[in-house]
């Protein structure tokens, strides 16, 4: 199944489009937005990342949710969240923000609805993020959420500067 739409309280999460090219551009290229994340990438990089993932995003047998986080009183984005499922029963979460939503509550609201849809439409069994453990906001916020925190390393990089997390079904609430 397609990425399909969502909406909370504040705002609207719309599947990924090609309307949302310079936003994930100007998010993947921005110093400030990737400090916790990785390197900045380029124009070129960012645009590719942007093809992979709008691919993805729209195949039939969908494992990849990408949406762009929409205030309800503005046309423009002002970030995106993604839960890559592994068929397994468990998926990983993420948001990207603009800087200047960074500090308010737009993750919270967000991710709190993305692990509502993981658990109830998706029927995912558990929900893991990974961040730096340098990322204090990150660590508050996957508490707020009801996250349980290990130390580790990621599954994909192997970087033993990250910190696991993971939620499962039965302590969401």
């Amino acid at each position: 199944m397609a990425t399909f739409p969502l909406s909370t309280s504040n705002y609207d999460l719309v599947p990924l489009n090609q309307s949302h090219k310079t936003l994930y551009v100007s998010l993947y290229t921005n110093i400030q937005v990737m400090n916790f994340i990785g390197k900045p990438a380029n124009k070129i990089q960012a645009e590719t990342y942007f093809k992979k993932a709008h691919k993805a995003s729209n195949k039939k047998d969908n494992t990849y949710y990408i949406w762009c986080i929409k205030p309800h009183s503005q046309k423009e984005g002002v970030g995106f969240t993604v839960l890559i499922c592994d068929r397994k029963g468990s998926a990983e979460i993420g948001t990207l923000l603009l800087p200047k939503n960074q500090s308010s509550s737009v993750a919270e609201e967000v991710m709190h609805k993305t692990i509502e849809v993981g658990f109830s439409d998706l029927e995912l069994k558990s929900i893991f993020a990974y961040y730096s453990t340098n990322h204090i906001a990150a660590e508050k916020l996957v508490n707020k959420l009801g996250f349980t925190i290990t130390n580790g390393t990621h599954h994909l990089s192997n970087r033993p500067i990250s910190t696991y997390s993971y939620i499962t079904v039965d302590n969401f609430t």
